[in-house]
């Protein structure tokens, strides 16, 4: 019996992302114009932005125009000797 309730929720769940991935239009141009997301990844363009927030099911805003900039307090030192 667990074995059969597993294979359904595995099946429902299997189509259901078949279903998104279907539905969500993932033909985006060829134009490299980096956005930040507020998930803090970098996107090549809005398009995928929106592709990634479809076959995700999220809601990822865009935080400011170009790549994503990582805070220098999290950068570590240089550790070359000079």
């Amino acid at each position: 019996m667990k074995f059969a309730l597993c294979f359904v929720l595995c099946f429902i769940v299997h189509c259901s992302a078949i279903e998104r991935e279907a539905h969500c239009n993932q033909i985006c141009p060829r134009i490299y114009r980096p956005i930040c997301g507020s998930d803090g990844n970098t996107y090549a363009n809005d398009c995928l932005l929106r592709v990634h927030n479809c076959l995700n099911d999220d809601n990822v805003v865009v935080a400011y125009d170009g790549p994503c900039v990582v805070p220098s307090s999290t950068v570590p030192p240089d550790m070359s000797v000079g």
